[in-house]
């Protein structure tokens, strides 16, 4: 994904200024900075399946810490990584 960070670019609904939203979360620990990244090098150009998949794929690992951190009682863990996955998928379906 080319991140474009010009006026235009960043309008509400384009996937530069969704990436943003998604990430700007992350000092509340609702995104990891890197794994947002990593997905955005992995988003195709003006691909919305590519980025469906991304965010998909970020929320389904999150679920996954999540409950493996609930079957270890770690409720912290699964807390934070809830939250993470919530903001996942909120960024598939604005993206």
């Amino acid at each position: 994904m080319k991140l474009d960070f010009s006026e235009k670019a960043m309008d509400i609904g384009t996937s530069t200024f969704n990436f943003v939203r998604a990430l700007s979360v992350a000092q509340t620990g609702a995104a990891d900075i890197n794994d947002c990244l990593l997905a955005a090098g992995r988003i195709q150009d003006n691909n919305a399946e590519s980025w469906v998949r991304e965010w998909d794929r970020l929320s389904q690992k999150a679920v996954q810490t999540a409950e493996k951190a609930l079957v270890h009682g770690q409720t912290t863990t699964a807390r934070q990584a809830y939250l993470r996955a919530s903001n996942y998928y909120r960024t598939i379906i604005l993206g």
